[in-house]
């Protein structure tokens, strides 16, 4: 488990955690009860509208998840060519490289059509041979 998961795991099993004794204790302490329903409310609530922030489209979800999941290639592969084919090159090159970083080859083709793009063709050569190096091995 990476850190940003397992501190929402544990974040919700200490929720569940104050939900089940906050129950148990509602039986005798109603105000108690009352509080911590409340107090886990308004955290839950703002959890929610947090993470609704990062669905507002496809970039800032993928960009969260480079955050909550920074070893995930595809993530960062899906910003970086959102990026690209929204113009922004040289930034969605940088997020094609890291997910090339994480997982070598499998990017390159990608990477040489950005550069391409942007005119730096002995760039674009540069990845597009060994992208075709990478094929003939495969």
């Amino acid at each position: 488990m990476n850190g940003a998961h397992s501190l929402t795991h544990s974040l919700i099993h200490s929720l569940t955690h104050s939900l089940t004794h906050s129950f148990t204790l509602s039986l005798t302490h109603s105000r108690t009860h009352s509080f911590t329903l409340s107090l886990t409310h308004s955290l839950t609530r703002s959890l929610t509208e947090r993470r609704n922030e990062d669905w507002m489209s496809d970039q800032t979800l993928m960009r969260s998840t480079t955050t909550q999941l920074p070893l995930n290639a595809k993530a960062w592969y899906n910003v970086g060519n959102e990026m690209v084919r929204g113009g922004d090159v040289v930034s969605g090159l940088e997020y094609l490289h890291r997910a090339d970083d994480i997982n070598p080859g499998h990017y390159l083709n990608n990477i040489g059509a950005a550069y391409s793009r942007i005119g730096k063709l002995d760039e674009a050569w540069e990845y597009f041979s060994r992208c075709a190096e990478v094929l003939l091995h495969y």
